[in-house]
């Protein structure tokens, strides 16, 4: 375990050997979470979604934007139920 600084930014800088450890390079993208209460960061491969980043802007619904995943992925996951619900 290593303790880390945040910086008057809110940024952080990560230990070289976490990186290592993890194959993680500069300007690579992390996906931050919540957990239990602790703040997770995974890291993101390459996707189609990643690599068309903004072209996509065009058909994200408006009221979307600017949410969190978190609430993007609880609105998705009750549309969704309801839709099964509906089909049963």
């Amino acid at each position: 375990m290593q303790i880390v600084t945040i910086s008057s930014k809110n940024q952080i800088t990560l230990p070289v050997n976490l990186l290592r450890n993890f194959g993680l390079s500069p300007t690579q993208k992390l996906l931050v979470d919540i957990e239990d209460g602790h703040i997770i960061l995974r890291p993101l491969k390459k996707t189609i979604i990643g690599e068309t980043a903004g072209s996509l802007t065009p058909y994200v619904a408006a009221a979307k934007l600017g949410r969190t995943w978190v609430e993007i992925i609880r609105e998705t996951k009750k549309t969704v139920s309801k839709r099964l619900a509906h089909t049963v």
